[in-house]
């Protein structure tokens, strides 16, 4: 009986270490402080490439593992081709290690150059993690 009570009680305790931990990984969108939108031409007068320069000052050091993800509706040459009047989402979340003791080697600054692919003529909404910008393409 002993025995089955020790075995629970450790139990217990693996839980809530699980739980509580010294290792937590939390996932959540980055806050985004800074977005450059690139227009370059391109050999067809009708089609333009679209680079988006994103910059943020983390709040703290233990965010970790970065993840893009954008909207593709149309493909052109295996890229993204946007058409006008579209809204492009670009959503990057971020991964905060809660009570690790390797933060202090982490980078308090995230900044990314990300291809989204290309536009053609037009007006456009671009949407970095809710923070909006309109461009002109043409």
């Amino acid at each position: 009986m002993i025995f089955r009570k020790g075995i629970f009680l450790l139990s217990i305790i693996f839980i809530a270490w699980g739980l509580i931990g010294c290792n937590r990984e939390v996932t959540e969108l980055m806050s985004v402080e800074i977005v450059e939108i690139c227009i370059t031409e391109t050999v067809q007068p009708d089609v333009f490439a679209i680079s988006v320069l994103v910059m943020s000052v983390l709040p703290d050091k233990c965010i970790e593992d970065h993840q893009k993800n954008y909207t593709e509706p149309h493909v052109f040459d295996f890229y993204p081709l946007y058409e006008n009047g579209d809204t492009i989402q670009i959503e990057i979340t971020q991964t905060v290690s809660v009570g690790s003791v390797a933060c202090d080697l982490a980078s308090p600054y995230y900044h990314d150059i990300i291809f989204i692919g290309f536009c053609k003529p037009g007006e456009y909404t671009l949407d970095v993690n809710g923070n909006i910008k309109k461009f002109q393409v043409g």
